[in-house]
């Protein structure tokens, strides 16, 4: 069903076009990008206006959604995934606001 689809994409080198890229290879298919956008947020106002589809995180999209701009689908029964890192600096002191995040992450991420 996503090959018919006129889809708006990032470009390359974004990380979520390589995701893409490797999904269609394993999937056996081929996007119809008639546009490229590098923000998400054009995206995901580019698919609200009607003009073409895209794929986004539910995060990016959500609030969209929630006001019926928007029409979300997960894609398969797994969905796609991707990994996202917590960085922080080698050189520079952590601040306690930066170590209660991460600990605050650690704790999400032990949870599921």
């Amino acid at each position: 069903q996503l090959a018919g689809l006129p889809m708006v994409l990032p470009g390359e080198p974004h990380s979520l076009r390589r995701l893409l890229e490797r999904y269609q290879q394993h999937q056996n298919l081929r996007f119809e990008v008639i546009a490229e956008a590098n923000a998400i947020a054009q995206l995901v106002h580019l698919a609200a206006a009607g003009l073409a589809h895209t794929i986004v995180s539910h995060a990016s999209c959500r609030q969209e959604a929630e006001r019926g701009e928007v029409v979300v689908r997960r894609i398969g029964p797994q969905g796609l995934r991707r990994p996202v890192f917590l960085c922080s600096s080698s050189t520079v002191p952590s601040s306690i606001a930066t170590r209660a995040v991460a600990e605050k992450v650690k704790m999400l991420l032990q949870a599921h």
